[in-house]
């Protein structure tokens, strides 16, 4: 089933030892783009650490985006691990003009939570206005970085987004320095909880993650698509209307190139 006129991309493989091996198979596949993870060490988000990188996907004739760690959260309530994870970003944001990676992809923390009886109670909602503020913060540090360079943050969805993400999402959204990652696995595999609330902001979805997921007979994401329930006939036409770039998100060299094969005119 192909899809036409869409900028497709690879995640980084941990079965692939170096950036170059990942960028010769972006090519030999006929992706545009390779998105880094900064998770890990070799894709540190420093101008530095980056520069090779940078250099080796113009050799290659390719783009680059890249996923921020995934612990990063810039809401904490202590203001120096807060500052720590901001900068954090901001460093990525300088590589990313410069090299010219259009997009940052960012996972919204939940935080820490209690467990009290029958219930959990998410840090971040019980002192909203503390944590909004921190969100406030964030974004103005991310729009003055951005200034007119043109990229921007995405946040992705992964296991649905309880009420005060939600909050923290619109207040975000509010500078059009951040867009919205629909991560359509992850959707399907949590009942879509996520999908009216991206639905409803579909002209600020800016980038996709692709893979399929399946619930029976046993939970799996990040399948190639077409290997699992998702039905991609009709989600095609919503990826296609956005113009985003978009993801395969598969985790092995012999799944991402069955999913490049299901994208292929």
């Amino acid at each position: 089933m192909p899809a036409m006129n869409m900028d497709l991309g690879m995640p980084t493989l941990l079965e692939l030892e170096s950036f170059e091996q990942s960028a010769a198979l972006c090519r030999a596949l006929g992706l545009q783009f390779v998105e880094l993870n900064a998770n890990l060490p070799a894709f540190q988000a420093d101008e530095r650490g980056l520069a090779g990188v940078g250099k080796l996907a113009e050799q290659y004739g390719i783009g680059c985006t890249i996923h921020l760690d995934e612990n990063c959260c810039p809401f904490d309530f202590s203001r120096p691990v807060a500052e720590a994870y901001t900068q954090q970003v901001l460093s990525a944001l300088r590589v990313a003009r410069r090299w010219r990676f259009p997009i940052l992809v960012m996972h919204l923390p939940r935080g820490v939570h209690f467990t009290l009886p029958g219930k959990k109670v998410f840090l971040f909602e019980a002192y909203k206005p503390l944590f909004l503020e921190s969100v406030r913060r964030f974004r103005d540090a991310v729009e003055q970085a951005v200034g007119g360079s043109g990229v921007r943050v995405a946040l992705e969805n992964t296991s649905g987004f309880p009420p005060f993400l939600r909050e923290a999402v619109d207040l975000l959204l509010e500078s059009e320095a951040f867009g919205l990652c629909w991560d359509v696995g992850h959707d399907y595999a949590c009942g879509h909880q996520d999908s009216d609330f991206i639905r409803a902001r579909l002209s600020r979805v800016i980038h996709f993650h692709l893979h399929d997921a399946a619930l029976t007979p046993v939970r799996q994401d990040h399948l190639p698509p077409g290997e699992g329930e998702i039905p991609w006939a009709t989600l095609l036409t919503v990826v296609q209307s956005c113009r985003a770039r978009c993801v395969l998100e598969v985790k092995t060299a012999e799944g991402l190139k069955r999913a490049a094969e299901f994208f292929r005119p």
